[in-house]
């Protein structure tokens, strides 16, 4: 227990003071990093990792329903969020996963601030993690090509 408290705030620490985005550690070593935004570092990580993503302590900027369901999905064993929704908490409290948060939020906002983020809309009543992760990964491909966003 000693030891996953020592993880738990060393990821923190090297979040705030590494100016990345997104970062997942296994071990008390690094995995992935990432200065992106949005859902594609969480995504990107989930299918490098795959299995070896269970059992990670993930550090991220801002999680929500599709983010929470990607983490359930990968059965990361703790998460620190600087800003969570409150779908997001929800998810992750029913699927007994630990976690942090400096901000809860009624919805994630797009970049806009005009209403839900595309995933949050993409993922709005969706409970399965796998097809969270399809729909998720439809969305970045798209992203990817140049496509747009839903």
């Amino acid at each position: 227990m000693k030891r996953n408290l020592l993880l738990r705030d060393e990821l923190k620490r090297l979040f705030s003071s590494s100016g990345k985005r997104f970062l997942a550690m296994k071990d008390g070593l690094f995995l992935f990093s990432s200065e992106e935004r949005g859902i594609s570092p969480l995504y990107f990580f989930l299918k490098t990792f795959g299995e070896r993503c269970e059992g990670t302590y993930v550090a991220d900027t801002v999680i929500g329903r599709g983010a929470a369901l990607l983490l359930i999905k990968a059965r990361v064993a703790y998460l620190y969020a600087r800003m969570i929704s409150q779908g997001a908490a929800a998810l992750l409290e029913r699927a007994g996963l630990r976690f942090e948060y400096k901000e809860k939020v009624p919805c994630i906002l797009n970049r806009a601030k005009e209403g839900p983020c595309p995933v949050e809309r993409l993922t709005e009543g969706v409970t399965d993690p796998r097809k969270a992760f399809d729909a998720i990964e439809k969305f970045v491909m798209n992203m990817e090509k140049g496509e747009g966003v839903l």
